[in-house]
């Protein structure tokens, strides 16, 4: 795991990072952020709605739970 490159890029690198540990294999930041960017659900200056974090890792075939209002033991 490394740190981000990007200031805004958080939930881009956490998904990069899920994805690496499921499918055990290296992706790129870079790469992750572009596809990002052309899906619209990622802007270098202001970061990943939260609405939008997961959609890589749903893309990729990976199931992804969204929930709101919950804690750390939920």
């Amino acid at each position: 795991m490394e740190k981000q490159n990007a200031n805004y890029s958080c939930a881009v690198v956490c998904q990069e990072f899920v994805a690496e540990q499921l499918l055990n294999r290296e992706f790129s930041e870079q790469d992750f952020s572009e596809f990002a960017k052309k899906q619209g659900w990622y802007d270098s200056d202001s970061g990943t709605s939260l609405y939008d974090v997961g959609n890589i890792l749903e893309t990729m075939g990976i199931n992804v739970e969204k929930s709101e209002n919950v804690t750390l033991n939920d």
